[in-house]
C-alpha cells in the first residue's frame, strides 16, 4: 500500500513474537532499514517503506522465523 510492505506473522505464544521482533530489529539495523513493529498477543505486524525492489527485508525476516 503506497510503497509500504506489510506482513503479519503469527506465533504460538507472546514470547515467541517478542523474540521474533528482536531478531527483526537486529536484521533491520544491519540492513539500515527500520520497520515499524507492532507486537500483539501471538502476532507481530511488520511494516516498512523501502525503495529496494522486491521486499528483500520481508523475505529475510520470513526465513529467520
Amino acid at each position: 500500500v503506497n510503497g509500504e510492505l506489510v506482513k503479519v506473522f503469527s506465533f504460538g505464544s507472546y514470547l515467541e513474537g517478542l523474540e521474533f521482533a528482536k531478531r527483526c530489529g537486529e536484521l533491520a539495523e544491519g540492513m539500515n532499514h527500520h520497520p515499524d513493529l507492532l507486537i500483539q498477543w501471538r502476532q507481530v505486524r511488520v511494516s516498512l517503506v523501502t525503495h529496494s525492489a522486491g521486499g528483500a527485508l520481508i523475505a529475510v525476516m520470513q526465513e529467520q522465523r
